[in-house]
């Protein structure tokens, strides 16, 4: 965000990426200068990639679209289909995939974080910037994001799945 934005934009801003206590992080944000909004907006576009909490209606329209198409190789949505066909409740099927989305994104949170790259390499590295209108790194990096990325499951669970079983 720019450094002339107020408190009431930045908190609204995060409002609508519907982050917990927005009030909070945009205070901590202007206090400090850390980059809470472009933070929880890489955090928020990571969690779109994850699949719908629901009891498995979204899999299977998922998996309806993909058997359409013709392939010359199995999809994941053909192992889906064949676990269902064998059986599995497509609710706790839905959670399975849900949880590996998560545990796979929260590790990518770990790996963009800086986590050590390549020991024997020490001069390779990288961070998450914003960048200005041309494209240039500005600010601090956006890191911490581990922590953060739990926190803004749109479930309301932290990650953890649904009761199922």
């Amino acid at each position: 965000m720019p450094e002339n934005c107020s408190l009431e934009a930045l908190t609204s801003a995060l409002r609508e990426l519907e982050v917990p206590d927005p009030e909070e992080w945009a205070e901590l944000e202007i206090e400090s200068g850390t980059p809470q909004l472009a933070r929880m907006s890489v955090l928020r576009a990571l969690w779109n990639c994850v699949s719908k909490d629901d009891d498995g209606e979204d899999l299977k329209q998922r998996i309806a679209r993909v058997l359409g198409k013709t392939r010359d190789y199995p999809t994941t949505e053909h192992l889906l289909s064949h676990c269902i066909d064998s059986g599995v409740q497509p609710a706790v099927l839905a959670q399975l995939v849900r949880s590996v989305e998560i545990d796979l994104l929260q590790s990518a949170t770990c790996a963009l974080d800086g986590a050590e790259i390549a020991p024997s390499r020490p001069e390779i590295g990288w961070a998450i910037f914003q960048v200005d209108e041309d494209g240039k790194p500005f600010g601090q990096a956006v890191e911490n994001l581990p922590g953060a990325f739990i926190m803004l499951d749109p479930a309301g669970r932290e990650g953890g799945p649904r009761d199922v079983i």
